[in-house]
């Protein structure tokens, strides 16, 4: 399990550490110039929104990989940084409580922050998909390695869930069932879902798998009964109750394996 990008290491911790510095002394430096606020004001205003957005940032990560829909991750984006905004205007509430002309001067300066904080909310949107593609590769190669190593046994079966691999033995398998590229593998344990197609499964499995139909594979051992249910249509029941669909042609070949 990968850690948070921003705490992956102690040089990322670090590395994080000098650009939040960098950040607020950046806007503070820019509020006290373009808004013609006192520098300590702006210094406190700098701090608390940088650490504010820094803080929504983290938080951002753990939706970001768990979503993976573009759409759903801008729209969450316009949320926090409108959310930020908010968290601005109270934090110029509190500076000049008194101050008539505190519209004024939150409408003047709301330019500078929105773009300040496109930019850095931009950035660091971009690095998270660097991350998370970095991190994909990585785990991909890894799982080929895996399944490079296990080829050459063929009693086992690896299953990528996340950024954890399931290593499943296949004389546990009782069926699978094709989903399109993708394969679900069933077992007392539970269901799996592999992207790998069924023809290239089929070749890789040992003699007690039969393709019983262009959607189902099927392990012998498991087999209760075979029935006829409708004309050149055949019933495989197994024995955890489940029943599945076979064709005529996976039926002979079923029958060529069971030598009846």
């Amino acid at each position: 399990m990968y850690k948070h990008p921003f705490i992956e290491n102690q040089y990322r911790k670090t590395a994080v550490g000098i650009i939040v510095v960098l950040a607020i002394s950046l806007y503070a430096l820019l509020l006290w110039f373009y808004g013609s606020i006192p520098l300590y004001a702006a210094l406190l205003d700098s701090s608390i929104s940088i650490l504010v957005l820094f803080l929504l940032g983290f938080l951002f990560w753990f939706i970001v990989d768990t979503i993976h829909i573009p759409q759903a991750e801008f729209i969450l984006s316009l949320v926090v940084i409108l959310a930020w905004l908010i968290v601005c205007f109270v934090i110029q509430l509190i500076e000049y409580p008194m101050d008539k002309l505190f519209f004024q001067r939150f409408l003047f300066l709301l330019p500078l922050r929105f773009t300040f904080a496109i930019l850095v909310w931009f950035i660091l949107v971009q690095w998270y998909r660097t991350v998370k593609l970095n991190r994909w590769k990585k785990d991909r190669l890894l799982s080929e390695s895996v399944q490079t190593q296990l080829a050459e046994t063929m009693d086992r079966i690896a299953v990528k869930n996340g950024s954890r691999i399931h290593v499943i033995q296949v004389n546990n398998l009782t069926h699978v069932q094709a989903c399109g590229d993708y394969v679900m593998l069933f077992t007392a344990e539970g269901e799996f879902l592999k992207e790998q197609t069924m023809k290239s499964l089929e070749q890789n499995l040992p003699e007690n798998f039969v393709r019983i139909h262009r959607s189902y594979i099927v392990n012998v051992e498991y087999i209760d009964r075979v029935e006829l249910y409708a004309k050149e249509t055949y019933h495989i029941h197994l024995k955890n109750g489940t029943t599945l669909r076979a064709s005529i042609s996976g039926y002979k070949q079923l029958k060529e394996t069971l030598s009846i």
